[in-house]
């Protein structure tokens, strides 16, 4: 719509012009689309709610790793910190569990404290 109108009298023939125009229903169509949409707080919501699952995926991985390494009697750590059998059988898994390679860079449940922790309350 580029201009109003002046005369009113045709008003009634303008505005049925408009509502059969492909700029109505155009929008029509997507204000609809708009009201169905979930609010944003519960796509948030419901975003936060799957991160926190595939993060407790990973811990419980995790868990499972250094829980195989402990019964085994096998060292943890490496001099190079990549090259520890943890870090290896965490790498192994991220092979497995795709979000594991996110999980491993963005957390810091690998550090020497953590996992000595983590071991102390099995």
């Amino acid at each position: 719509i580029d201009s109003g109108f002046s005369n009113w009298k045709k008003g009634k023939e303008r505005l049925k012009s408009h509502d059969s125009s492909e700029f109505h229903r155009e929008c029509k169509l997507k204000v609809s689309h708009f009201m169905r949409a979930a609010p944003i707080s519960h796509q948030i919501s419901d975003n936060l709610k799957k991160t926190q699952k595939l993060r407790a995926e990973c811990l419980i991985e995790q868990l499972e790793c250094i829980k195989l390494l402990a019964r085994n009697g096998q060292a943890f750590r490496n001099v190079q910190e990549e090259e520890g059998n943890l870090a290896q059988q965490l790498a192994n898994s991220a092979r497995h569990i795709p979000f594991m390679r996110t999980y491993l860079k963005e957390s810091h449940y690998t550090s020497h404290d953590i996992v000595s922790e983590m071991i102390a309350l099995m």
